[in-house]
């Protein structure tokens, strides 16, 4: 990924970046990722000698918009990065825009942030529901004719199993949303179970799919195939 920054104000010479991420959990290894590359940019951005301001949120979309606003005026940042969840880049985003301070995505990329909401100060790696228009034609050439689609109940949830619809052809027998962050998949197991699809497709990003998918084999429901997107869990 390549950092720019467009400055609006400066400070004795410095750029002013803001980082929000939570340092705790799944996603705080996001957020240790992002802090090892503030240190080997050597506290520059483009050459210029650039100042890293550093925030954890807690993972909690209103504080991470009131910690925004208080940026905003009281340390005129010129940058924003860091949040992992779309949840948070949505509370964020309009504060950022109003006040034209450049927004670099280091993960999410909300669909609402894109078509007629589209912002210039927006920059993102990709939209959410890209990943999945790609598994829905997947699922089409596989000739799954109907299948059960599972993800966290938060905008990204919604963007990535809509995402699937979007493309895939056959009949969705059940939509599942979960609560972000949950553990224990049993009930939706069951659901699942019952509903005797001829394959899954889940967005559970994480831990969440971690435990998803190590409860679905030990469930007896190894034999039904599943789809992901590219945040598929990697310990499993």
């Amino acid at each position: 990924m390549r950092r720019c920054c467009r400055a609006r104000r400066r400070h004795q010479g410095r750029h002013r970046t803001r980082h929000f991420r939570p340092v705790r959990g799944a996603r705080g290894r996001g957020a240790r990722r992002l802090r090892a590359g503030d240190r080997e940019l050597g506290g520059k951005l483009g050459g210029q000698p650039a100042e890293f301001l550093r925030t954890d949120f807690g993972g909690n979309p209103e504080q991470a918009n009131q910690l925004v606003s208080r940026y905003l005026q009281r340390d005129k940042i010129d940058f924003f990065t860091g949040p992992i969840g779309s949840n948070a880049a949505l509370a964020v985003g309009p504060a950022l825009f109003a006040a034209k301070v450049p927004y670099l995505s280091a993960n999410p990329g909300p669909s609402a942030y894109a078509g007629d909401k589209c912002s210039p100060y927006f920059f993102a790696q990709y939209q959410n529901d890209t990943y999945d228009e790609a598994a829905g034609k997947v699922a089409n050439e596989k000739g799954y004719k109907n299948v059960v689609l599972i993800a966290p109940n938060y905008p990204a949830g919604k963007d990535h199993l809509n995402g699937f619809k979007r493309l895939y052809k056959g009949e969705v027998k059940d939509e599942i949303y979960t609560k972000l962050g949950q553990i224990d998949y049993a009930a939706e197991i069951a659901q699942i179970r019952a509903a005797k699809p001829d394959a899954v497709f889940f967005f559970l990003p994480g831990a969440m799919g971690i435990n998803f998918v190590k409860q679905f084999v030990g469930g007896g429901l190894k034999d039904i195939p599943l789809i992901a997107p590219a945040f598929r869990p990697t310990r499993t």
